[in-house]
Parts: structure tokens; C-alpha cells; sequence
């Protein structure tokens, strides 16, 4: 027994019947609305909610990025070379965003599945537009790709980017210069050479088709989608997988948040995404260039916040659902099956102060607290205090698993945590304390890119890195993770990330007077419950 499934394209059972609309459902499907990126960290319920779109929305495309075969151009040598030369392929990247998106409309429109469809879709706009140039070069568009355009997205973008490397060697011939068209072959090239090829790969890049892609969108506005009341939602998750190396996925999802305010101007077309909020910082830091204003994308954003009202409206549906069709047809209560109180808390504050205010996070506890409860008569408060112990060790799992792109060594960080207070202060931390921990960084070797493994490294070489230093700069990466929350001053309240998304800078945190661990990992971590935190 269980009160659903982790991953919401499997949790059919719970998903529909006990779907918590936190206001953000009807933000996502109003196509005037410019909110297209649902914005969260995982296990919020970003995907949950493009499923709960998915099963509503009669006209909904969904595109997959493990199956657009995009490493086919993460294994272009020719690629590869420009690239090393600094040309910038963002142009090349929106076009191949455009073009899936524009065909795939289309397809899901007329419902084109075979080469007569599509014969039938020309005949319909071809003569009419035979006297405007811009409507028929849209249409030309499309001819080109002949009896390619029904076929799967990837089969196209593969097409599509044979196009642009033929283009592109024609244009260089790369043999001129005696070096192989590879990244090796571009550093190879002395700095007047690098400049030339350069200028000419650039202006190759931006001149591909965008001027007829644009044409096509304009008309696919003005022509196509036209109806207001017929909508039509292009949806894209998993973009936190690994559908393709982590230097050209930066890179493609920065161009697709751009793409998404290109088609903003079809109003029945709504484009939805589903980031988490590291990886899009790590899109920002990754791709940043000179002027760029990350503000620009804020009105893109659907941040998804939970309260403790619909956490609690949430489980109380999903146990509701569960014994109803496990044993009675009456509505079950929340304190119909688990204790009113564990010690001095109501149960469901005990359990939700464990959480990091996200759907996943309770579920799995209370599918902890259910599965110790075979072959009992009841939950009991002893047995949501045993549950707490695997619940906390997995937690820590899933924090490591969450930012183990920004920090691979995040297994390592709790061992500072071990056996302390649950609030404690800077003079809590001692310098052998500091010491040791620094020195089991250093000799993870394997992880050299983690900041908190340089920031050790430094703290043995440099000197001028004190104690305090050191634990100030680490105490705000465990703040971003949500592992510490931190209070500045006698009269204020504890601060986490997860409640704003406000960071923590180093010169706050050594202003802070205390630093509270997070109690979802207590148990794991033996941590001793004190002072307000013990009554939290």
C-alpha cells in the first residue's frame, strides 16, 4: 500500500483523482498568459502538473529530448570545430527549436501522418498564397523538406543539421589550412587563421533559414492557429536527464527559453516547459555573455510553492483515495490513521516540518510511515519516529543526486553535520573540526571540480583563509542546498532557501548569530534536537 508514485507519468492511480490545484493549473493553460516556464525544485510537482495538462487539454504535443537524437550534433566534427573558434551557435540552436516546434504544430493540426496529408496541407495554402511572397516562402519552407516532414523529429533534426555542416565545410574547407576539421584541428590553427575561419563560420551560422522559419511563424499566427478557443499546448519535461552532454544541454535549453518567446506571438499556442531551479542557474552561469540581463526571462517563470494547507489537502485526498478502495467507500481522515501527535507536535506538522515543503518529500514519508505498518493494527507515534530513520538517509540521497552537478561531493558536506546541535554558532565549529573536514576534500582527488574541494584546497594554501572564512563560504552552499537555515539575530526567524529563493551571501552568513540544521536529516545524522528547534 502506498499514496502514490514518485514520478508523476507513473502515478496513475493518485494523479487525476487527487490533483491539488495550487493555482498554478489555471496560470499554465491560459495562452495569454506569459508564465511558460514551471519553475521549481524536483519533487515540487512540476511534472505532475504537465500530466494533469496532458490529460485535460484535448490539443497538447509533447516532445521528449532523449528521443530528438540530439547527440548526433554533440558528435559533429565540423560543429565541434566551429565551436573551439568561440562561433557562437545559438542562431543554428533557436532554428532547430523553431523548426520541431513549427512542424510539430502543424502535424498535431491537420494530423498529418503520411506523404498524402501532407500533399493535401500544401494544396490547401499554396495557390492562395501564390501572389504574397512572404506567405509562399513560408510554404517553401516546408517543400523542402518533402517526404521528410511527416517523418519522426529526429530523423529531421538530423536532416536538418547534415544542412548546416555541408554549409558550413563548403564554406571553410578546413583542408586549406593543413589542420582536420575537428576541435583538435581548430586549436591548432595560428590566431589570423583562427579570425578568418571565424568571420567566415559566423556569417555561414547566421545566415541559415531563420528569415523563412520566421515567416513560417508569422504565418502559422496569422493563417493557421487562428481560433482562440481552440488551444493548443506543446509541453517538454525531463530536461534535467542526461539527453545529451552537459556543456551543449546548457546550451540548447538557452535557446529553447528563447524560442519560447517567439512563438508567444501565436495566442491559441502556449509552449510549457518544466525546469528545475538549479539547472537553470546553471543555464545562466553556463552561458552568460557580455549584456546579458537574466531578468528579461522572470515573466517566463511559474515558480511552484507549496503551503502547508495543501500539503495537508494533499495527503488527506491521497489517504482518502487508498482505504477507499482498499477497504470502505466513507471518507478516511488523516487522523483516522495516524497519531494525533508525535511528542509534543500534531503528526502532520511533525512530518511536514521534515520536509522541504514539496509533494515528493511527504509521500515518501508517509509511504515509509505505511510500509512499517504491515501486519500492525494502527500507525502509532513510535512508529512515524522509526519511519523517520530510513526517510532521513534518503533525503540525503536525494539532496545528492539533486545537485550533484553543482556539487559532487555533497555526501561528503553532511559530515560536518554529524553529532551537532540542531541551532549552533560559528564557535561551535572548531578548527580541528574545520581541519579534518578539509582534509577529507582534498583527498577526494576524482571530484577536483567541486567548490567546496577547492575551498578546502585553498584553505591549507592560503592562509589568509581563516576558520571562519571557510565555514562562512560553506554554510551558504548548505543554505542553497536547504540543509541550514539561518536566523541573524536574537529577534528574527529562521531563514531557508526554499521559502524565498533568496541566497546567502557570505558577509550575511557571518552575520548570523545562529545556523539551524534542517530537521529531514536529523535522524541520519544523529543531530540533537535543542531549543526552538526541538519545538518546531
Amino acid at each position: 500500500m502506498s499514496i502514490g508514485r514518485l514520478g508523476a507519468e507513473e502515478d496513475h492511480a493518485f494523479l487525476q483523482s487527487c490533483f491539488i490545484d495550487t493555482g498554478d493549473y489555471e496560470v499554465a493553460i491560459d495562452v495569454t498568459s506569459s508564465h511558460s516556464i514551471l519553475l521549481g525544485r524536483t519533487g515540487s510537482g512540476k511534472s505532475a502538473l504537465l500530466e494533469k495538462i496532458k490529460n485535460d487539454c484535448e490539443h497538447t504535443v509533447e516532445i521528449h529530448p532523449e528521443e530528438l537524437s540530439l547527440s548526433y550534433i554533440s558528435n559533429s566534427n565540423i560543429l565541434s570545430f566551429v565551436s573551439q573558434l568561440g562561433v557562437s551557435l545559438d542562431l543554428f540552436f533557436q532554428l532547430l527549436w523553431r523548426h520541431i516546434f513549427a512542424v510539430e504544430l502543424i502535424k498535431s493540426k491537420y494530423k498529418i501522418t503520411n506523404e498524402d496529408q501532407v500533399r493535401g496541407f500544401f494544396d490547401r495554402f499554396s495557390f492562395s498564397f501564390s501572389r504574397d511572397r512572404k506567405r509562399e516562402r513560408a510554404i517553401e519552407y516546408l517543400k523542402q523538406w518533402g517526404d521528410k516532414f511527416w517523418l519522426e523529429t529526429d530523423v529531421r533534426i538530423q536532416e536538418l543539421t547534415k544542412r548546416i555542416e555541408d554549409q558550413l565545410s563548403a564554406g571553410i574547407n578546413a583542408s586549406d589550412y593543413g589542420v582536420p576539421v575537428t576541435a583538435e584541428g581548430a586549436r591548432k590553427l595560428t590566431e589570423e587563421q583562427k579570425i578568418e575561419v571565424s568571420e567566415r563560420a559566423t556569417k555561414i551560422v547566421n545566415s541559415v533559414q531563420i528569415q523563412k522559419l520566421n515567416e513560417l511563424i508569422r504565418f502559422m499566427g496569422e493563417e493557421v492557429f487562428t481560433d482562440p478557443q481552440n488551444k493548443y499546448y506543446l509541453v517538454i519535461d525531463k530536461l534535467d536527464e542526461n539527453w545529451v552532454d552537459d556543456s551543449l544541454r546548457y546550451q540548447l535549453i538557452r535557446s529553447l527559453i528563447d524560442t519560447i518567446k517567439t512563438f508567444r506571438n501565436i495566442e491559441p499556442v502556449k509552449i510549457l516547459i518544466a525546469l528545475r531551479k538549479d539547472l537553470l542557474d546553471r543555464v545562466i552561469e553556463k552561458t552568460n555573455y557580455q549584456g546579458f540581463q537574466p531578468e528579461k526571462y522572470r515573466d517566463l517563470y511559474l515558480p511552484i510553492k507549496w503551503s502547508r494547507e495543501d500539503l495537508y489537502d494533499l495527503v488527506l485526498k491521497r489517504i482518502g483515495q487508498l482505504l477507499k478502495e482498499q477497504y470502505t467507500s466513507k471518507s478516511a481522515r488523516f487522523e483516522d490513521v495516524f497519531p494525533s501527535h508525535v511528542g509534543n507536535q500534531t503528526c502532520m506538522d511533525f512530518i511536514m516540518d521534515r520536509t522541504l515543503m514539496r509533494p515528493r518529500d511527504i509521500i515518501v514519508y508517509i509511504n515509509q510511515c505505511i510500509e512499517l505498518a504491515q501486519n500492525r493494527s494502527q500507525i502509532t507515534a513510535s512508529l512515524v519516529r522509526e519511519a523517520e530513520i530510513a526517510y532521513s538517509k534518503e533525503r540525503i540521497s536525494s539532496l545528492g543526486y539533486e545537485w550533484g552537478a553543482d556539487y559532487p561531493l555533497f555526501y561528503r558536506y553532511v559530515n560536518l553535520l554529524r553529532r551537532k546541535r540542531s541551532t549552533f554558532t560559528h564557535s561551535d565549529v572548531s578548527k580541528d573540526e574545520i581541519d579534518e573536514f578539509a582534509y577529507d576534500m582534498i583527498v577526494e582527488e576524482q571530484a577536483g571540480n567541486d567548490p567546496v574541494r577547492k575551498l578546502a584546497v585553498s584553505y591549507y594554501e592560503n592562509s589568509e583563509i581563516s576558520r571562519s572564512s571557510f565555514l562562512n563560504k560553506f554554510i551558504t552552499i548548505l543554505y542553497r542546498i536547504g540543509v541550514i537555515g539561518v536566523k541573524q539575530d536574537a529577534y528574527s526567524s529562521v531563514v531557508w532557501y526554499q521559502d524565498n529563493d533568496l541566497m546567502l551571501s557570505e558577509s550575511e552568513a557571518k552575520r548570523s548569530s545562529f545556523f539551524h540544521i534542517h530537521p529531514m536529516v536529523w535522524r541520519e545524522l544523529g543531530v540533537v534536537p535543542v531549543g526552538s528547534a526541538k519545538k518546531r
